[in-house]
């Protein structure tokens, strides 16, 4: 198990601490003594400014512990922050498509119809922005389906016939 600096979801590393205690049936006192080898920098000098006997039990110097470190909590991914997901004008195509799909990995109930929407949604623009009419329109012949995709390319693009 690595030790836990601060920088990332210290809830996470709580729970896998915990799982490998529980394994062992480690006392509570024996976790606490255990836990301080488990922390590097920032995540150790805050342990040592609690005062001299203050820990009682495990879970309650995990809970100090874990308000301390609020901020380093992993934030869940939703549906939202999907839609919020933009190709960068240097991207390639497959680099942002690959990027799409592991954003949507750890998103909870996640309809395929959001993630349709979604992926429609940015490639209108990254189609609108396309500088070449030939890949625009083999973009446009794979989502063909979609009649506003459509109707944006034919308002906003003038493509050639390939």
């Amino acid at each position: 198990m690595e030790k836990y600096d601060g920088s990332s979801d210290l809830v996470d590393h709580l729970r896998s601490f915990v799982y490998l205690m529980m394994l062992q049936a480690t006392p509570d006192a024996i976790m606490c003594r255990a836990f301080l080898p488990m922390l590097r920098r920032e995540a150790r000098d805050c342990v040592a400014t609690l005062p001299l006997k203050s820990i009682c039990t495990f879970d309650k110097f995990s809970k100090n512990f874990a308000t301390h470190f609020a901020s380093s909590k992993r934030v869940k991914k939703t549906a939202i922050s999907l839609m919020q997901l933009a190709h960068d004008n240097d991207e390639l195509l497959k680099n942002f498509i690959a990027r799409f799909n592991r954003a949507t990995l750890g998103i909870k109930d996640l309809k395929m119809s959001t993630v349709v929407t979604a992926m429609m949604s940015e490639l209108e623009i990254v189609i609108l922005r396309c500088h070449s009419p030939k890949i625009c329109r083999i973009l446009c012949m794979s989502y063909s389906g979609e009649e506003k995709s459509m109707w944006m390319l034919k308002k906003h693009i003038s493509l050639p016939k390939v």
